[in-house]
């Protein structure tokens, strides 16, 4: 194609003429690589949860796993922070929860 990326998550999958081979993660190796398509799936589940405010008013729990890279969750909490408003982040590792 042209190389314009699209990000979509969820229902907007199965309407969308896309090639199977084409559609990407926003991980890889469990680790957010793609900070758009993450910023996606959060618009995502933020709306399915049911928060269609401006600013999220809760404390975000976020799974990471062992040996996060440090700069993985500083964008992360940079987004929620400032993308999102959210109060307060915190972080757990995946597999101790």
């Amino acid at each position: 194609g042209n190389g314009e990326v699209v990000n979509i998550a969820g229902d907007q999958i199965l309407c969308k003429d896309v090639v199977k081979s084409s559609i990407r993660s926003p991980f890889e190796r469990d680790v957010v690589q793609h900070f758009d398509s993450a910023e996606t799936l959060l618009d995502f589940a933020l709306l399915r949860l049911g928060v269609d405010t401006e600013a999220v008013n809760h404390p975000i729990l976020l799974t990471e796993p062992l040996c996060n890279p440090n700069q993985c969750r500083q964008r992360m909490s940079e987004i929620l922070f400032e993308g999102y408003g959210a109060p307060k982040v915190a972080y757990a590792v995946d597999s101790l929860l």
